[in-house]
């Protein structure tokens, strides 16, 4: 990425961040596995993101038809009822709650983000 540049941080929102000048990016890519489902024992997750330093709007973390993506304030939104998630962009602690719906042993959690290094 070039300093400032704009870049589209997620295909379902039309979020957008600039990149400070001379500040140096990542992309997590490929996904960074973040987790796994545990059946009929929980329905949230929470970690630590392999990387702090998160770009707000850029981190999007599936789960088993579960899709949340940053609204950029520090919050995670799913169209699904009943969801919701949050993610501290220094740290890179997210949570995400599936509104009391589990999902299949051993799924895999994935997030994929820009974060500073």
């Amino acid at each position: 990425l070039q300093d400032g540049e704009e870049v589209l941080v997620s295909a379902a929102s039309t979020t957008t961040t600039t990149v400070p000048p001379g500040t140096e990016v990542q992309v997590s890519d490929p996904p960074e596995t973040i987790g796994y489902g545990v059946a009929g024992q929980l329905t949230a997750y929470s970690g630590v993101l392999e990387n702090g330093g998160v770009v707000p709007g850029t981190l999007n973390i599936s789960a088993a038809g579960f899709y949340f993506s940053d609204a950029g304030d520090g919050t995670l939104v799913c169209e699904i009822p009943g969801t919701s998630g949050t993610i501290e962009y220094t740290t890179g602690a997210w949570m995400i709650s599936l509104g009391g719906s589990d999902i299949e042993d051993g799924a895999p959690i994935e997030a994929t983000y820009v974060y500073i290094p």
